[in-house]
Parts: structure tokens; sequence; C-alpha cells
């Protein structure tokens, strides 16, 4: 992560009621990063970013519900209905 400081993070989603740790302890240390949790077996995925606090969005697991996530802007994806966490 140091080295690459990727723009996004795919991550297993164990359980989707809950944000993954992980999720905090990256975006309060690389917050230009985006996080994109997906559980499979349970057809969810879920979009984490870090906007003076961290914020999440349950996406519609789609490619269209993942390539409109991974192409709005920070600000866009609160006027879509984003929590905060």
């Amino acid at each position: 992560m140091e080295q690459t400081r990727p723009d996004l993070l795919i991550i297993a989603l164990d359980n989707p009621e809950c944000r993954p740790g992980l999720c905090g302890f990256l975006l309060g240390r690389y917050p230009q990063m985006r996080i994109m949790a997906i559980a499979a077996e349970q057809d969810t995925s879920i979009f984490f970013w870090a906007f003076v606090d961290i914020r999440s969005q349950k996406l519609q697991t789609s490619e269209e519900g993942i390539i409109s996530a991974l192409r709005n802007r920070p600000e866009a994806m609160q006027a879509l209905g984003a929590t905060q966490d």
C-alpha cells in the first residue's frame, strides 16, 4: 500500500451490516483511496471513501453499478444518498 498507493482497493466483505475494520485504518491513512467491499455469495457490495469522515453507499451489484461508483466523485456520491458510518 505504501509503495503503490492505489486509487481503488477491492476487498472481500464478510458482513454487509458492519464496516470492515480495515476500511477505517486504510482510509485514515490514505484518504484519497476508495474501497469497494464485495460479498459475492450474498450478492452485496459496498463502496467506502473518506470525506472528512468515512462514508458508504450500497451498490447495485452489477457491472453498471460498479462502474457508476468508480466514475462518481465523492461529492456526487453524497447526493446519491450515501450514509455516514
